[in-house]
């Protein structure tokens, strides 16, 4: 009897994480079907499936939207971004963790109050600092505010699995000869890499989706971003629905696919370093 009571909660537990699966998985599924339809056949009906796919949508959105150099510029502002959190992270959280001088407290106090203060707050203060500077509508804008969004947790992360790496390992490499530049390549970095890469994929993430900075610091340049080139579909003119789905589609697809490969690199990555902490 126990038995069969524990096979009920069971199937009824799956059964309701099924659904809610369901509810995450649909509007993608609801974005994808309706981005092939055109434009009189969405507004008549939303839910059913394409009579007939319009698959030229997603031509006519990429020009549109002028797409091809958002692209670029959205991947050249993550990469740059993804390299800069990623080395700031692991040399800083080493450092931190592994060294003692003088206003260390301080500066774990800073990173964390980092994490804290709401950097949106900071976008007004920013956008008429880099109007001084003359530095809007810049190829590198983004690239500072993109990186105060990450290092905070990048270092926090970084720092606690350095936590749990051995100090006999680093003292046996320094008895050997190891000097600090070789401790950080050949045995720091290939110890964190799993954690380097949870650091990489979170800011690639948070980057790729930025909406707010690349609005206010770089919008209606030749700098904009995907997130901002995405909103020329309702500006001006009659809303393109279909182009306006299509687009979406084309710019979540990449970051939809890239989380479900490294998803479980991500999960490994967090536990990893909760547990080291």
């Amino acid at each position: 009897m126990k038995q069969l009571k524990n096979k009920s909660i069971s199937v009824l537990l799956n059964i309701a994480t099924m659904l809610i699966s369901i509810t995450c998985i649909f509007p993608l599924i609801w974005l994808a079907y309706n981005s092939v339809k055109d434009k009189f056949e969405f507004m008549k009906d939303t839910i059913s499936l394409p009579a007939d796919p319009q698959w030229g949508n997603f031509w006519e959105a990429i020009q549109l939207g002028n797409l091809i150099p958002a692209t670029f510029n959205t991947v050249f502002n993550s990469v740059i971004n993804v390299i800069l959190v990623c080395l700031g992270s692991i040399i800083v959280g080493y450092f931190l963790e592994r060294y003692e001088f003088r206003g260390k407290k301080i500066i774990s106090a800073i990173f964390l109050v980092g994490m804290v203060i709401p950097l949106y707050s900071l976008l007004v203060p920013m956008f008429l600092q880099y109007k001084v500077l003359g530095m809007l509508n810049t190829r590198f804008v983004l690239i500072l505010p993109y990186f105060a969004m990450q290092i905070s947790l990048g270092i926090l992360l970084c720092k606690s699995f350095v936590h749990g790496i051995p100090k006999e390992i680093e003292e046996a490499a320094v008895i050997d000869g190891c000097g600090m530049r070789q401790l950080l390549k050949n045995m720091i970095f290939p110890l964190c890499k799993p954690m380097i890469s949870t650091v990489g994929i979170l800011t690639l993430l948070a980057s790729w989706n930025e909406f707010a900075f690349a609005t206010v610091l770089s919008s209606g340049s030749q700098y904009r971003t995907l997130s901002v080139a995405v909103q020329s579909y309702s500006s001006g003119r009659e809303m393109e629905y279909t182009l306006f789905l299509a687009a979406l589609l084309m710019v979540s697809l990449p970051i939809i696919l890239i989380y479900c490969i490294f998803s479980k690199q991500i999960i490994n990555g967090m536990t990893a370093g909760a547990g080291k902490g």
